[in-house]
């Protein structure tokens, strides 16, 4: 009874998302949306396959299984996180009004800018990271980033616009000014270029999420395809994991590089990848596991933050720890240091875990009210710069990951570039005409 129960919630549920999900439109993307896909990501997808398989582990953590007919108080709280959010969008939703999308809205200046930032902001922090000297390149940046609050600005702010360049490219292209084609051209090489210099997949997510929007038309097929390729992906995926921890052991080399591919797929291949594993890979599901750990242990061995890390981290993301000691920590690394007792570790909740780690009972309210503050802001900011709510599209799927202080300084680093495209607009631009759109 409790199984079938679980089922008609969960299927409920997936009923009103696809409700929500019709009311998102291409020409207006917005924080709110990017909130609701990020959550279809992160959330529905893996539930989805962990009911099917029953529970869902991550051997490399000491925590327990997720198992969602035996662990109700999780499910309980995810399904009552998923309707938050359901709730969140809906308000939103309700004062979206009809916009029109002129071709002055974008201009190829802009779009060079931010990936011009983007570009020299990440290659800044590669060289500074120390990550070509050799080591492994987690650990090297971890030493380096204790050592320079700067380093943590440019990388935080690289951080940004890797995430946010994805919306600019949706966002021009909804004004006309760059076809199906050369974004998707374009996406590619941001996608090689991260991974070659910053070695994380994310971004070939955030460029799945765009050709499926192009492309909504035939969001079935598509999703079919990428089903079928799942296992392959799964794979790469963790052949990725093994390479990127080798690749930079002895330098930034071609020879280090085809060695590190060399060890990854020989120790991939030479053992049995669980389906536990492949989810991960597809869809970081470790993430409910650790959401698991906080639902059983809250209160208990893992205490209350009491928005430490949820308000108070996101409104002082800028000053230094140096400054202040006390500072409120990255609440990735608190559960890693509790759960692995590892320091330095970051482990990621979804935005339920930390919004729960901070308000205990009362989480669904703190998170809603906190989203609501972050879609405000940056409806605010879209007035004045119509490309925000995109960049905002892509910022709320990635908070599914960080925490909310990511939100903030997306906030922060979105406006440094509104100045200065409002400055180079105001100084070089002419409006053009002719340009096409998309609704």
């Amino acid at each position: 009874m409790t199984e079938l129960l679980i089922i008609l919630l969960f299927l409920l549920s997936c009923m009103a998302t696809w409700k929500c999900l019709a009311t998102v439109r291409l020409a207006d993307l917005r924080f709110e949306d990017g909130i609701l896909v990020g959550m279809m990501f992160y959330v529905v997808c893996p539930s989805f396959f962990i009911l099917l398989l029953g529970e869902i582990n991550n051997y490399e953590l000491e925590a327990e299984p997720f198992r969602p007919f035996e662990d109700l108080s999780t499910s309980f709280n995810i399904l009552v996180g998923w309707w938050t959010v359901l709730c969140f969008h809906a308000t939103r939703s309700a004062r979206r009004a009809d916009i029109v999308a002129r071709p002055t809205d974008a201009s190829y200046i802009d779009l060079f800018l931010f990936g011009g930032l983007y570009v020299c902001l990440t290659g800044i922090g590669f060289v500074l990271s120390g990550r070509a000297e050799g080591g492994h390149w987690q650990h090297t940046l971890g030493q380096n980033l204790g050592e320079s609050t700067a380093l943590i600005l440019i990388l935080n702010f690289a951080n940004v616009y890797r995430t946010a360049i994805f919306g600019y490219l949706l966002f021009a292209f909804t004004r006309g000014r760059i076809s199906r084609n050369a974004l998707i051209v374009v996406g590619l090489l941001v996608v090689a270029f991260d991974f070659l210099l910053t070695f994380n997949r994310i971004t070939a997510v955030y460029f799945i999420i765009c050709v499926l929007w192009i492309y909504r038309r035939y969001f079935w097929a598509l999703c079919l395809s990428f089903l079928a390729l799942s296992p392959i992906v799964g794979y790469l995926s963790t052949v990725w994991s093994v390479f990127r921890a080798f690749a930079l052991r002895d330098g930034y080399n071609l020879n280090g590089l085809i060695s590190a591919f060399e060890i990854s797929m020989s120790i991939s291949g030479s053992k049995e990848q669980p389906i536990d594993r492949l989810l991960n890979s597809l869809f970081e599901s470790s993430s409910l596991v650790v959401l698991k750990y906080i639902v059983k242990h809250i209160d208990e061995s893992f205490p209350p933050l009491w928005g430490s890390t949820f308000v108070g981290r996101s409104f002082t993301f800028l000053v230094p720890s140096t400054w202040w000691p006390d500072k409120p920590r990255v609440f990735g690394t608190i559960l890693g240091q509790y759960i692995q007792s590892t320091q330095g570790l970051a482990l990621n909740s979804t935005l339920f875990g930390e919004a729960l780690a901070n308000f205990y009972y009362f989480w669904p309210l703190a998170l809603f009210l906190m989203l609501l503050l972050v879609a405000e802001i940056f409806r605010s900011l879209s007035r004045a710069f119509r490309a925000a709510g995109f960049l905002g599209f892509f910022i709320a799927v990635a908070l599914w990951r960080f925490d909310m202080a990511f939100a903030f300084i997306s906030l922060f680093a979105i406006s440094v570039f509104a100045i200065l495209r409002a400055i180079i607009r105001g100084s070089f631009v002419r409006p053009t005409r002719n340009a096409r759109s998309y609704s």
